[in-house]
């Protein structure tokens, strides 16, 4: 239904004015924005889960890997 009223350029446009008469939405900025922040998130977040598995597993002392 919101997509009948909006249209398809909801995903397309950057612009956010919810003023009435002039409704424009668009949620380009933020999908770009949220991809970037995951994007960033994984470059971190994926080598130091790596890391940590590899130390526990096989340099670690059983003391500290269990």
């Amino acid at each position: 239904m919101a997509l009948r009223q909006i249209g398809w350029h909801f995903f397309t446009t950057q612009a956010w004015n919810p003023v009435p008469g002039r409704d424009q939405y668009g949620v380009l900025s933020f999908l770009y924005r949220t991809g970037i922040t995951t994007f960033l998130a994984l470059l971190i977040g994926v080598p130091l889960s790596i890391g940590t598995a590899i130390f526990i597993t096989r340099i670690a002392p059983r003391w500290l890997a269990g």
